[in-house]
């Protein structure tokens, strides 16, 4: 298990634990449980203590069977504004003068947690309004967004 970016180990399971587990996380990810060869991409929720936790699923081959990689997604707590992002008044005013631009590329690069998701989301929420039809193309589609067209490839 990596926490934090450093590896911790977990004890081992039997091979035949590991493939129901496997199997298990595959289902609740909507991932096809009888193919073992080509990598899969899932995500699910589940409900621990009372709270809705979601999961992004990856699977992968490997010698010796299906190596699996979880990973918790953030829960999105904050308003998607780009007011509430933090940025410094000059750069808020040159990011939203990016935004209305008819074209142009606008890149968003950070570390894991960094608040990419975030931002991005809050750009797309700013933009949505009912004379602009927006499509996303996105891999998971995380956060829904009523009155996007998000699609997943």
């Amino acid at each position: 298990m990596r926490i934090d970016g450093v590896l911790h180990p977990l004890p081992d399971v039997s091979p035949d634990a590991g493939v129901a587990l496997t199997a298990r996380l595959k289902v609740l990810g909507n991932l096809d449980i009888a193919e073992h060869r080509l990598p899969q991409d899932g995500q699910f929720t589940v409900e621990l203590a009372g709270n809705a936790v979601s999961f992004r699923i990856a699977t992968l081959a490997c010698r010796g069977g299906e190596k699996v990689v979880l990973r918790l997604l953030q829960q999105v707590n904050q308003a998607l504004d780009v007011n509430t992002l933090g940025m410094q008044p000059s750069q808020l005013v040159d990011f939203a003068h990016a935004l209305q631009q008819p074209q142009g590329l606008v890149l968003v690069t950070g570390p894991t947690g960094s608040g990419k998701t975030v931002t991005l989301y809050s750009a797309l929420q700013t933009l949505n309004t009912a004379d602009i039809n927006i499509c996303s193309v996105e891999d998971p589609v995380e956060i829904p967004i009523a009155g996007l067209n998000q699609t997943h490839d």
